[in-house]
């Protein structure tokens, strides 16, 4: 593994499946990728989203390890939280969507019209595919010149 010192893009991955974050680092080399299983510690300050160039958002978050592998009551409240309080907080931090949630259409425009601009990757994604690596650094190309 690479020192994360020469890592070329630095990712805060909040989702439940630790793997996800794993798959990422592994199919981008130069990505260092950071996984929180909740958005807790962004929301208490223990990680500072300043630190990383873009965060990527599960929608649906499982509070423990119970209920991660159930599909009873899947709700995607925790991830909307997440975002509003990202766009609240961070308004100029490039955040993206990974999800299997937004199965049809209208469910992925109703997502589009709460909330504009950010970028919906539908799981299972192609991590080792070019043309999501170039999504991903063209959004955070995008957010650093917002930022300067």
């Amino acid at each position: 593994m690479t020192d994360a010192s020469k890592k070329f893009l630095r990712i805060l991955l909040i989702d439940d499946d630790p793997e996800n974050g794993d798959v990422l680092e592994l199919a981008q080399e130069d990505w260092s990728v950071l996984t929180l299983l909740s958005p807790d510690p962004i929301f208490e300050g223990e990680v500072d989203v300043n630190d990383f160039d873009l965060v990527a958002v599960d929608l649906v978050i499982h509070p423990n390890e119970q209920t991660r592998n159930s599909f009873v009551n899947v709700s995607p409240e925790v991830g909307y939280q997440t975002l509003r309080w990202l766009i609240q907080h961070y308004p100029e931090k490039p955040v993206v969507v990974m999800s299997a949630l937004l199965e049809d259409f209208s469910a992925e425009a109703e997502f589009k019209s709460m909330f504009p601009g950010i970028t919906y990757f539908k799981k299972p994604f192609d991590a080792f595919d070019a043309s999501f690596r170039l999504a991903v650094e063209n959004i955070t190309k995008e957010g650093k010149l917002r930022r300067e």
